[in-house]
């Protein structure tokens, strides 16, 4: 964002006027972005501010909630988005390594396959990275999420949370995809299916103080790009969201607010033995 660019287009050496708050938020930016800002940066933040009033933050936003405030009617989680905490280099910087890091996954069958890296801190989830990739195995995916973690330092629960459809049964092995997940030594938490409006909710109220790394980039930007699905006919907004890219990466947060809020996933086992958690029936985690 055009403050935060070290560019002779966004200085002015003529020193500006600044409130309190004023330093406030240019503090804040400096804490989420990891810079300094100098001081004829903040000048020319200031004039912008001076010319511009309310308008400069969608002109001349320094966050990505200012980039969509002219655009959020729609979004799902535009008014969450705000009470996130994002953090520049909170992996390797602030990260708590005695807690587990788990994972979330949109665990897609022939398209893009999502996973998120989080810990669990006071009922909130700290997300500190993400992996995504397609057309593979899910052993691919594991051990691919097993070698970032080995090569990051993390103490890894192997513990996955997967939607409801993990039931089902994987092409490759005919398989179905948690038995598989059980071969590689990890414990899917299988989560009983749940209206997408619940689970929207639920993920609204996980994601207040929640905390993400700056540098989870396809996250955020699922965040603040999730949508419902637009009606040109009666130009009206769908209670139901476009399925694209961001969608993948949505899901795959929701079902990890999901498991949080329903205490599917802690940061301690509950039980002895991963294989007493699953009924062959039907798949789900108990």
């Amino acid at each position: 964002f055009p403050v935060t660019i070290p560019d002779d287009d966004y200085v002015i050496d003529i020193t500006q006027p600044r409130t309190a708050d004023d330093d406030r938020y240019f503090a804040k930016i400096e804490k989420l972005a990891g810079i300094k800002l100098t001081e004829q940066q903040k000048n020319f933040y200031m004039t912008k501010k001076n010319n511009l009033g309310k308008d400069v933050t969608r002109e001349y936003p320094s966050f990505a909630d200012e980039a969509f405030e002219s655009h959020v009617e729609g979004v799902y989680y535009a008014n969450v988005y705000r009470k996130i905490n994002i953090i520049a280099n909170y992996y390797p910087n602030i990260i708590d390594y005695s807690l587990p890091v788990h994972v979330a996954s949109d665990i897609g069958m022939n398209d893009m396959f999502t996973m998120g890296f989080f810990q669990i801190k006071d009922g909130k989830p700290i997300i500190i990275d993400e992996l995504s990739d397609s057309e593979q195995a899910i052993g691919y995916y594991l051990k691919l999420a097993e070698s970032l973690a080995a090569n990051r330092g993390w103490t890894l629960s192997k513990k996955i949370v997967v939607p409801h459809d993990t039931k089902q049964r994987e092409f490759s092995t005919a398989q179905a995809r948690y038995k598989t997940i059980l071969k590689f030594g990890w414990r899917p938490i299988v989560l009983a299916k749940t209206p997408l409006a619940d689970g929207i909710e639920i993920t609204r109220n996980l994601l207040d103080g929640a905390t993400i790394d700056n540098s989870c980039i396809n996250i955020l930007e699922a965040l603040t790009n999730y949508r419902k699905t637009w009606n040109d006919k009666h130009n009206v907004f769908l209670d139901m969201p476009v399925h694209d890219n961001h969608s993948h990466w949505a899901d795959m947060i929701r079902y990890m607010a999901t498991a949080i809020y329903t205490n599917k996933i802690t940061n301690y086992d509950l039980v002895e033995s991963y294989d007493n958690d699953f009924n062959d029936s039907d798949g789900y985690a108990v």
